[in-house]
């Protein structure tokens, strides 16, 4: 049989859990019984011993410690009940009760750890890893010297377990540029050579609804953010946004209101433009896609894609009403699908059927 075995990497379990589960899987890697000789896993994320080639999970360290050694003995013993209910249950807890701890180790060394000689037995092994995870100090002065399996298990499962941060040392150093100041901001905002140049632009927002926090949060505040960032480290950086207000929607909204779509674009265009001055967002420049330079850039794009032949001219069927004598957009049409019948069916394709007004 082909096993694969995977260490503790979760970064959900504190540091302790870590240390005991991973030093439980490298005291499976020593102990393994000649039958079953896993293989480490290093890409998998999950603490678990698996099958490649058969439907075979095991995900508890314990358990996989067990299986691994092929010794499933003393599980009603009181020692392995101490070392689950009385030690393993600290491991969960994110901050060590110390005091707690010093009492049920000693404990634990005292009455059931005696001694560590070969051979140990499954339930020796998980013992002396939850003690050993709780308080390796106590044991590495009752035991000086480890069996040499226990030794290489625990060196092994120490590169698997991230440093304790108490364990970090503040050597002084301040990376700081105390006399950096930041410029001013200069008038027009061009590209510079020999400059890092950042253009941040946000999600133009619809001109059919008022902006709200969501919107604001959704898109706008983290780069806004940025923005404040680059502009601190003197980068020559640009924030612009604007209203969309071409599309269905800004139609749509005009006849809800009564409007005319230009009075409808120009009302919203002020409102999103005050409320994102509320909020103190700073863009350079919030502008509009209906501007005279907008229409003439995007001309300028499709002319030239035109003439250097990269648009091909084609027919397709849209819907037409005469009542308005205008095409019509998706969002205002709904009914019953034509092929299937579906009496609920929008715009240009049934959701029901998949079938499409011009495939």
């Amino acid at each position: 049989m082909s096993f694969l075995i995977s260490f503790d990497k979760s970064k959900k379990h504190p540091a302790h859990l870590q240390l005991a589960n991973n030093l439980k899987i490298a005291l499976a890697l020593e102990y393994a019984s000649k039958n079953l000789k896993p293989e480490v896993d290093n890409d998998n994320a999950a603490m678990e011993l698996r099958n490649t080639k058969e439907p075979f999970l095991l995900f508890d360290a314990n358990a996989i410690l067990r299986y691994v050694m092929d010794d499933f003995e003393g599980q009603t013993s009181d020692k392995y009940q101490f070392a689950l209910a009385s030690l393993q249950n600290l491991l969960y807890h994110k901050e060590l009760p110390q005091q707690h701890v010093e009492v049920l180790t000693n404990k634990a060394i005292e009455n059931y750890l005696v001694e560590l000689k070969e051979p140990l037995t499954t339930t020796d092994l998980i013992l002396f890893a939850n003690v050993y995870a709780l308080n390796s100090s106590l044991v590495h002065s009752k035991f000086p010297e480890l069996p040499s399996k226990v030794h290489n298990a625990v060196a092994l499962a120490k590169k698997h377990v991230p440093r304790d941060s108490s364990s970090f040392k503040n050597i002084g150093a301040v990376k700081i540029q105390a006399d950096l100041t930041v410029k001013p901001k200069d008038s027009e905002i061009l590209p510079k050579p020999n400059e890092r140049n950042i253009l941040i632009t946000s999600a133009l927002p619809y001109v059919n609804n008022v902006p709200h926090l969501g919107n604001i949060i959704g898109s706008v505040l983290s780069a806004d953010i940025f923005a404040r960032y680059c502009k601190g480290r003197n980068y020559n950086a640009l924030f612009i946004c604007g209203t969309d207000e071409y599309g269905t929607a800004t139609e749509t909204k005009a006849l809800e209101e009564g409007v005319t779509p230009r009075q409808l674009c120009d009302k919203y265009h002020k409102i999103h433009s005050d409320v994102y001055k509320w909020f103190q967002i700073g863009f350079d420049y919030f502008g509009r896609t209906t501007t005279d330079k907008q229409t003439e850039i995007a001309q300028h794009i499709f002319t030239k894609l035109n003439s250097n032949g990269y648009l091909e001219e084609q027919s397709m069927k849209q819907l037409y009403c005469p009542v308005h004598n205008s095409y019509l957009a998706d969002r205002y049409v709904e009914g019953e699908c034509p092929k299937c019948h579906y009496d609920d069916a929008r715009g240009d394709q049934c959701d029901k059927c998949g079938a499409l007004l011009d495939p």
